[in-house]
């Protein structure tokens, strides 16, 4: 994109060298070159447009991905906590077992 200006007056004074014999050919040239050159601007206001557009369709697209990668973080932690109840219930039971199962000792080795 920085060599085309350069690149485009390069290849106007080549043209320009090519037809220096032929006035009407280089007033066409001339005539070319400047409402191209006015151009530019338009030119450079379409390509800003439409790098913001690409700018705001990838926010969008990244927004999304990040978005279901929270959804799926919330699903996953919803289904961890399902199973950390469970475990904390079997676990709860497990000492009340023990618990049940020390006195049951106790009595049964103190009084016989």
């Amino acid at each position: 994109m920085i060599e085309t200006p350069q690149t485009l007056a390069n290849l106007y004074a080549a043209l320009r060298e090519q037809n220096k014999n032929d006035p009407q050919a280089l007033k066409r040239l001339d005539e070319l070159a400047t409402n191209f050159f006015a151009k530019i601007p338009d030119l450079t206001r379409v390509v800003s447009d439409y790098s913001k557009v690409l700018e705001t369709y990838l926010d969008y697209k990244i927004s999304k991905r990040q978005e279901d990668a929270t959804n799926g973080l919330l699903t996953q932690n919803e289904t961890l906590v399902k199973h950390n109840k469970t475990l904390s219930r079997g676990t709860v039971l497990l000492a009340a077992s023990n618990v049940v199962l020390v006195a049951v000792t106790v009595v049964l080795h103190y009084f016989p």
